[in-house]
């Protein structure tokens, strides 16, 4: 895999170059000025503010963060997929956004009961159910429901 590649996926952008030589600025700290060169053609890197230099594993060591130092492949995986993924993205065209008309009153309150975590009735008498009210933390049946008329 290209190291250039795995720059774009961590977001760094060329800043120059000649020829297989491309200038960066250093994925792992903060510097002024570019100092960080991939050799394309050998696919490895040189760091001339450390005098470092390394293959694609070795750049992927020193930006790896947290749990990722445990699984550099892992890493280098992830980090290349959610690139490929964010690419996808914006390269779709817009969806117009589609307009949903819903009746509010249409929807039946056992099923907002249900929404809130109140599956069944504490209490059922004729077209009556009894909840515990959802803004009543004593957990007593305090809310009743209409069936027939979806009204409380």
């Amino acid at each position: 895999m290209p190291i250039t590649a795995f720059l774009d996926a961590l977001g760094e952008k060329s800043v120059g170059g000649y020829g297989y030589l491309k200038l960066y600025y250093a994925p792992y700290r903060d510097d002024a000025e570019a100092l960080f060169v991939v050799d394309t053609k050998m696919n490895n890197w040189y760091d001339h503010g450390t005098d470092e230099s390394g293959d694609l594993y070795g750049l992927a060591e020193l930006t790896a963060r947290g749990d990722h130092r445990k699984d550099i492949n892992g890493y280098i995986v992830k980090m290349m997929n959610e690139n490929e993924i964010a690419k996808e993205m914006l390269t779709k065209r817009a969806i117009d956004p589609q307009v949903v008309h819903l009746d509010i009153g249409k929807i039946p309150l056992t099923d907002f009961m249900k929404a809130l975590g109140q599956e069944h009735p504490v209490a059922a008498d004729g077209d009556l159910r009894i909840y515990n009210s959802p803004y009543d933390s004593s957990a007593k049946g305090t809310m009743v429901v209409n069936i027939r008329t979806n009204l409380w």
